[in-house]
C-alpha cells in the first residue's frame, strides 16, 4: 500500500469512529471556512460532491452556493471516472 492509500484509509477511519455530534462539529466549521473564503465569494462555479462514508455533510455548502446564485457541479462516475 503506497503512503497516498495509507493516509486515505487512516483518515477513513478517524471518520468511522466520530460520533454523530463530533461530525455536526466538522461539517459546520468546514461550511463555515468556506463560505467566509474570498475564493468562494468570487467564483460562480463551484464542486461539491455528495458525502458517502462518514464524509463532511456537503448539503449545507451546496445550499450555500445556490443561496448565493452560484453553479454547483456534482461529479457522475463514468468508467471509473469522476466526470463533472
Amino acid at each position: 500500500m503506497d503512503s497516498r492509500q495509507a493516509l486515505r484509509k487512516k483518515l477513513r477511519e478517524q471518520r468511522a469512529n466520530l460520533t454523530l455530534s463530533e461530525q455536526d462539529i466538522a461539517t459546520q466549521k468546514v461550511t463555515k471556512h468556506l463560505i467566509q473564503d474570498s475564493l468562494f465569494h468570487q467564483s460562480q462555479n463551484i464542486a461539491a460532491y455528495i458525502p458517502i462514508n462518514n464524509e463532511i455533510n456537503a448539503k449545507i455548502i451546496i445550499e450555500k452556493i445556490w443561496e448565493n446564485h452560484k453553479r454547483c457541479y456534482l461529479p457522475v462516475l463514468q468508467h471509473k471516472k469522476l466526470v463533472f
